[in-house]
C-alpha cells in the first residue's frame, strides 16, 4: 500500500476506488460518468500491472 502514495496513477485509482464504495455505502447514486472513470482507471491500472509483470519474467 505504501506505493500508492508515491505512484501517481497508484494514488488516483486508490481514491477512484474509496469514491465509488463511499457512494455506496452512503447509497448515494452512482452517475455515468464515475463508472466509466472508474471502470477506465481500473483497466489501466490492471493493464499496467500486466505488462510490467511480463516485462520482468
Amino acid at each position: 500500500m505504501k506505493k500508492a502514495w508515491t505512484d501517481l496513477k497508484s494514488f488516483i485509482t486508490v481514491v477512484v476506488m474509496f469514491l465509488f464504495a463511499y457512494c455506496i455505502i452512503r447509497q448515494i447514486p452512482i452517475d455515468e460518468t464515475l463508472k466509466s472513470v472508474l471502470a477506465t482507471v481500473v483497466g489501466f491500472f490492471l493493464g499496467a500491472k500486466s505488462v510490467k509483470n511480463k516485462e520482468g519474467e
